[in-house]
C-alpha cells in the first residue's frame, strides 16, 4: 500500500485521506553533527538532514510520566543518521531512512530512560 500525503497547511495534513492535525511544529537543525529533540514540548519537530547525524532525545520525563512527540525526517537516506542508545525500535532495527522524501516517526517517552520509536509513515511524498 502507498501511502499518498499532502503537505501541512495550516496545521494539517493528509495521508490515505485522513487528515491529521498538528499541534505545534518546529523546524530543528543539528549543531557540530549532533541534534537535540527537545521531547518535552509535546510537538511535531521537522528535520531536514543535510549532514551526518546523531539524533538525541533530551526532555526526558521522570519514571510514571509520558512524553510524545512527532519526527518527520526528510531525506534522511542520503546522509548517515545514528540514533542514540536511548532509542528502542521494533525487533531492534533502525529504519532505513528515505533519501527523496520523508519518514514520519512517534516517538515516546514513559520511563525516562529509554525512547521507544515507532515509525508511522515511510518513503512519504508529497501529493
Amino acid at each position: 500500500m502507498s501511502l499518498r500525503t499532502k503537505p501541512v497547511i495550516n496545521n494539517f495534513f493528509t495521508t490515505n485521506g485522513v487528515e491529521w492535525y498538528i499541534r505545534k511544529s518546529k523546524v530543528i537543525t543539528p549543531s557540530n553533527g549532533k541534534l537535540n529533540i527537545e521531547m518535552s514540548k509535546g510537538r511535531v519537530n521537522i528535520l531536514i538532514v543535510s549532514e551526518n547525524i546523531t539524533i538525541i532525545p533530551i526532555g526526558l520525563t521522570e519514571e510514571g510520566s509520558v512524553t510524545k512527540c512527532g519526527l518527520r525526517i526528510y531525506d534522511g537516506g542520503s546522509y548517515v543518521v545514528t540514533w542514540s542508545p536511548l532509542f528502542r525500535f521494533a525487533s531492534g532495527i533502525t529504519p532505513n531512512l528515505t533519501a527523496n522524501g520523508w519518514d514520519e516517526l512517534v516517538l515516546e517517552c514513559i520511563d525516562g530512560n529509554t525512547v521507544w520509536a515507532y515509525i508511522i509513515g515511510q518513503d512519504m511524498k508529497s501529493a
